[in-house]
């Protein structure tokens, strides 16, 4: 996920599996606080803002790299578990 280059919340609805639907009101806010905290970078490209980590970002996700593959291992084991149902 980290070096997914996203260009909206339907492609992080895409790279979530479609399990979990995060609407544009809950993306938008957290991308505005990365960027407050400098972990990520906005870009506009023509009509569309494109962010990206920072150094600082990527610092932050390689501390807390324990936590963020448990996060997505659960995403995983749900998609396993509803594939196999």
């Amino acid at each position: 996920m980290a070096q997914t280059r996203l260009r909206d919340h339907q492609g992080l609805r895409g790279a979530l599996g479609g399990r979990y639907i995060p609407s544009p009101g809950t993306v938008y806010p957290t991308l505005q606080y990365l960027e407050d905290q400098g972990f990520v970078r906005a870009n506009q490209e023509a009509e569309r803002r494109t962010y990206q980590l920072t150094e600082a970002g990527q610092a932050e996700l390689d501390a807390q790299a324990e936590q963020v593959t448990a996060f997505w291992k659960r995403f995983a084991d749900q998609r396993r578990r509803s594939d196999a149902a």
